[in-house]
């Protein structure tokens, strides 16, 4: 039994040691420079790649080595009732008016405060921001902060999974600035704190759409 318990140990410090050099850290090596912002970099082959690794993260989230009073967070969702709902939604417009706030105090820093060029909208576009924003709940949300709570065994491990996590998501968009780094650093907690709260992965998953198409189409 104590092997086993040692051969998943490894087995998931490989897993996620693989998943963080393929996955976690390309977008965390592109800069400003690198970026061309364009509808035009939006492609069937994305979508399909985006699908393809939230369906893989997903399937691997399922290997779960905590004990069982550590997991109840780490659910895609949790037992449904009307009056949790309720209270899921008042904590989801809170947490995404929150969320709009940072987003318009950081764009005052950053000098970012005008509307005039617009995208256009596409299916392909909206189609790949929707997924995009799925993918990235899935991994930092879901994914990342359950293997690093496996791997945090301490007291406080599962707050300092959220945060790396945290940090991590920050630090994958760094293309767009520091600014952006701050500001996504921050969004992540949000991300975190609804998912935390409500034990639905849809809800964080919801609000990131949200944001993602508002501020790509209108702001």
């Amino acid at each position: 039994m104590r092997y086993e318990k040692t051969y998943s140990r490894i087995y998931l410090i490989v897993e996620f040691f693989i998943v963080f050099i393929f996955i976690l850290l390309p977008p965390m090596l592109i800069s400003e420079n690198d970026v061309v912002s364009s509808p035009g970099n939006f492609s069937l082959s994305s979508v399909l790649r985006i699908v393809f690794f939230s369906i893989l993260l997903l399937v691997l989230s399922y290997d779960v080595l905590l004990p069982d009073s550590r997991k109840s967070s780490l659910k895609i969702c949790s037992e449904f009732s009307l009056d949790s709902f309720f209270k899921h939604c008042i904590s989801f417009l809170i947490l995404l008016a929150m969320l709009f706030f940072l987003n318009f105090i950081f764009a005052l820093f950053s000098g970012k405060t005008t509307t005039e060029n617009k995208n256009q909208f596409s299916f392909l576009a909206t189609l790949q921001i929707v997924l995009a924003a799925i993918f990235e709940e899935i991994l930092y949300r879901k994914y990342c902060t359950k293997r690093l709570s496996e791997f945090f065994t301490f007291k406080f491990g599962h707050l300092a999974a959220i945060l790396l996590s945290a940090i991590i998501f920050a630090l994958a968009h760094r293309y767009n600035g520091w600014i952006a780094v701050s500001f996504s650093f921050f969004s992540a907690i949000l991300f975190s704190i609804l998912y935390e709260s409500t034990n639905f992965l849809i809800y964080p998953c919801f609000m990131h759409i949200i944001y993602n198409l508002v501020i790509f189409f209108f702001l």
